[in-house]
């Protein structure tokens, strides 16, 4: 998949720093405690590849051990009640699995040729239960699938890369297929939206609609989809990347844009230049921008509420990270933490994707939850807004939590 070019180099510079993680053979095992459904709750991926569930106070609540020859990986969280993940075997055995968050038992498994190595669910009143990517086995790029909710799967496009959103209703996803068309898939067909897309990744959508970069005589734009009419929201100059929530979107463009040409000055008069080199907040009913941060933020993510941003920027040490939350136009430091490079070289390439699937926010916005290093060791980090003491998940190298709602 293409990188933006300002996470790719942050990317060498820091994974530079840091050895990979090693895994060794797994036992099976289960523990189940009382229902927790209206609760925080995480999920992580273990060294050992294992699944588990856990409360906020580091309690686990349920764990899925997987048989020998295979190997867990990158948990989500398809409802409030079903995790999904990943199945990696030695023996060519792959598949997407969904269990039980409770007690483990599988709710469907799709047998797949080859690993699938990001899925995105939809939402649960949806057709559909999530997207998969996987490598194409004859090598000629990815193989994009849908998997309903008995687990039956269905090809989407073998075109690649993908990046992929679903609407807030889950009867249409849209898909920004090799950096060049922007389709959206309803109904078994996929219509073209934009041949010319701009410099991102990933489209976001929103009730309002959906949020996407176009060019248009060379100029690119933030603008919003909302059956069959665009409207502009801002110019945006270079690769760029964004989340969004209700009417806020928060974005960070790699280049300055040309302000001294008569064009760009007449642009200007009509809709708001993004600044390039910071991230910032636009409100698309207002169209008025908020400067979050002038460094660099390797990633970003709205709260559930779509109140507070959390982003993440370099530490002074090598190889660690800093979370800032920005609520009403103020930013929060919190303290730095040893990055797993695992976490990092898999997820923060493509943060505006995993965004959209993987949430760091609990369903409360009360906790904040991702893997980091403890010394030597490889953790999950549970850590409080109120500025309470953290718990750490032991030997846990991928988290999500569950949904709110």
């Amino acid at each position: 998949m293409s990188r933006l070019l300002i996470v790719a180099v942050v990317l060498g510079v820091l994974a530079s720093a840091c050895q990979p993680l090693s895994t060794s053979e797994s036992t099976t095992s289960s523990d189940v405690v009382a229902s927790t459904i209206d609760q925080d709750r995480i999920v992580v991926s273990t060294i050992r590849g294992a699944i588990a569930v856990y409360g906020v106070t580091g309690d686990e609540i349920s764990r899925i051990d997987p048989p020998v020859g295979h190997f867990y990986r990158q948990p989500t969280w398809l409802d409030r009640e079903t995790v999904v993940f990943s199945d990696v075997s030695d023996d060519g055995d792959h598949a997407l699995i969904a269990a039980d968050a409770e007690d483990g038992d599988v709710v469907w498994r799709a047998e797949m040729d080859t690993p699938p190595f990001y899925f995105s669910p939809g939402p649960p009143s949806g057709t559909y239960a999530t997207t998969s990517l996987r490598n194409d086995p004859s090598g000629g790029g990815l193989i994009a699938e849908l998997v309903d909710h008995s687990g039956a799967v269905s090809t989407l496009s073998n075109e690649s890369p993908f990046y992929t959103s679903w609407s807030p209703a889950g009867d249409a996803l849209a898909i920004h297929i090799a950096g060049q068309h922007l389709d959206v898939y309803r109904g078994g067909e996929a219509e073209l939206l934009l041949s010319e897309t701009g410099l991102f990744q990933t489209p976001v959508w929103v009730e309002k609609g959906l949020v996407t970069l176009r060019t248009i005589s060379d100029v690119q734009r933030l603008s919003i989809w909302n059956e069959g009419a665009f409207m502009d929201v801002a110019e945006v100059s270079g690769p760029a990347g964004f989340v969004a929530s209700g009417d806020l979107v928060a974005i960070q463009a790699t280049e300055r844009p040309d302000a001294g040409s008569i064009a760009a000055a007449l642009r200007a008069q009509a809709i708001p230049t993004i600044p390039g080199g910071k991230l910032v907040v636009i409100d698309m009913a207002t169209e008025t921008i908020q400067t979050v941060s002038s460094e660099l933020a390797l990633l970003y993510q709205w709260n559930p509420s779509g109140t507070s941003l959390l982003y993440a920027t370099v530490g002074d040490d090598p190889g660690s990270l800093v979370w800032n939350v920005w609520t009403k136009g103020q930013s929060v430091e919190k303290e730095p933490f040893a990055l797993q490079p695992g976490w990092f070289s898999n997820l923060v390439p493509f943060f505006d994707q995993y965004a959209q699937s993987v949430q760091f926010w609990s369903s409360s916005g009360e906790y904040l939850g991702y893997p980091a290093v403890v010394g030597a060791d490889p953790v999950v980090s549970i850590e409080p807004l109120d500025g309470s003491e953290s718990v750490s998940i032991p030997d846990a190298i991928w988290s999500a939590w569950a949904p709110s709602g």
